[in-house]
């Protein structure tokens, strides 16, 4: 089985669609236009920002249609919704489509993804999991920290302040390395770099944090657990069936092939 094309795919995107609205005959014209946002921001290319227009141009049509025949789903709360008695001018609507849409599916995608090479790599955590499958709560927040779907983002700083001895002037511009302070030893241990299922990973940054926290975390921890659950349900093991090939991205950590095979 192809795991990222044929499962790790399909569901985070299937999920986001529905929120959204968007018709099942788009999805895959979904598929390629996310993609093409997270090649625009690690490396852009023509082809990858003329995708990312074609998008914004669908999402600019479909707002219109529901300010007219407003719905259930959340484009028809957008364009209803006001903050301090104002609406979203449109740019705002469209950057805020875009971020559902990219980050409602690539991270649930990556963390699927690299939540299963963790497992087929660590068949003793499998076993363990299959053994006691409520611990897998706890494994999707080890996964979160082991696999870091976002490597890194760039902040400002707001002020002038110091951290560990180093000065940070109000201005600076700050590479915030998420993948590296996952695998903090101090925080998780001298065996950060290790996969264990039972730990407690709760400090980890994978969804960011404060005012920047990923505003659907809840909706991807959800997701993975109930595919987890019942990939446990059944299938005993997973085994690496290839190479898994990595997505060349300085923005997420994501793979593009990942082979396995399920026994029970």
């Amino acid at each position: 089985m192809e795991f990222v094309a044929d499962f790790a795919v399909q569901l985070p995107i299937l999920v986001i669609a529905e929120m959204l609205g968007v018709p099942g005959s788009d999805l895959e014209q979904f598929r390629k236009w996310s993609d093409a946002a997270i090649e625009a921001a690690s490396e852009a290319s023509p082809a990858s920002m003329a995708q990312a227009a074609e998008l914004l141009t669908y999402f600019a049509a479909v707002l219109a249609e529901r300010r007219t025949n407003p719905g259930a789903e959340i484009l028809s709360a957008l364009v209803t919704s006001q903050i301090d008695g104002e609406q979203l001018d449109e740019f705002d609507l469209l950057m805020f489509c875009m971020a559902l849409l990219v980050a409602g599916n690539e991270t649930t995608r990556n963390m699927l993804s690299q939540g299963t090479l963790a497992l087929a790599r660590n068949p003793g955590e499998m076993e363990r999991l299959v053994a006691d499958p409520t611990l897998v709560p706890r494994a999707v927040e080890e996964m979160l920290r082991f696999g870091s779907p976002i490597l890194a983002f760039l902040r400002t700083a707001s002020r002038d302040t110091e951290l560990r001895g180093t000065k940070i002037a109000e201005g600076d511009r700050l590479f915030l390395l998420y993948a590296s302070a996952n695998r903090n030893e101090r925080v998780f241990g001298e065996d950060a770099e290790s996969f264990r299922i039972a730990r407690d990973a709760a400090g980890h940054v994978a969804f960011g944090f404060g005012e920047h926290f990923c505003l659907g975390a809840a909706l991807a921890r959800l997701e993975v657990r109930v595919a987890f659950e019942e990939i446990l349900r059944r299938w005993r093991r997973i085994e690496l069936a290839g190479q898994p090939e990595a997505q060349p991205s300085l923005l997420v950590r994501g793979l593009v092939r990942l082979p396995v095979a399920f026994a029970r």
